[in-house]
């Protein structure tokens, strides 16, 4: 567990100095606090009073706006929670009609979507936004797809431009984000 009062804090051989100790989110075992805007650490308890941190990314210009469709609502806080600590701006909504909205108010640049919901088509609303002109260029990941090859397959034919089954690596999560953020 973190400690909310560390008595020392080491960056490598260095103790930190004004280091920000408020937990943003939570990937596997690691506490990820920011250190500036575009600066994270992972943070690991050691022994008593003593945390080692090392640099999990420095990320320059990382912002975006990423939209999480999905009918589970732990499913969307968890996520929510996993962008919001990579400094991303989140909108979260648990079906079509919401997304619709959210993205005629504030367009994403990056759909994170759920295909797997049996009571919508989320294949055909991802084919509906890459045919229309003004929501093409939104990157969109399919998560939670069964790790089949016909699955992955319907979701990239939907138009989807990956693909990531569950459970979700946090590190390619991210890193999947970045490289499609940069390519859109």
């Amino acid at each position: 567990r973190a400690q909310k009062n560390w008595t020392k804090v080491v960056i490598g051989d260095q103790p930190a100095k004004g280091l920000q100790r408020d937990c943003l989110g939570l990937f596997g075992a690691h506490f990820i606090s920011s250190i500036g805007r575009n600066c994270f650490l992972t943070i690991k308890p050691q022994s008593a009073g003593v945390v080692v941190v090392k640099p999990l990314e420095r990320i320059i210009d990382m912002t975006g706006r990423i939209l999480i469709v999905d009918t589970v609502p732990t499913n969307r806080i968890v996520l929510k929670v996993k962008m919001l600590a990579a400094q991303f701006g989140v909108d979260a909504c648990a079906g079509r009609s919401e997304a619709e909205v959210l993205i005629a108010h504030q367009r994403p640049d990056l759909i994170l979507i759920n295909l797997s919901d049996p009571v919508e088509d989320r294949h055909a609303f991802c084919r509906e936004l890459k045919d229309n002109p003004e929501t093409a260029s939104i990157a969109i990941i399919s998560i939670g797809v069964a790790d089949t090859a016909r699955a992955r397959f319907a979701a990239l034919d939907a138009g989807a431009d990956d693909v990531l089954p569950r459970p979700i690596n946090d590190a390619l999560l991210l890193a999947r984000i970045r490289s499609l953020l940069r390519l859109f």
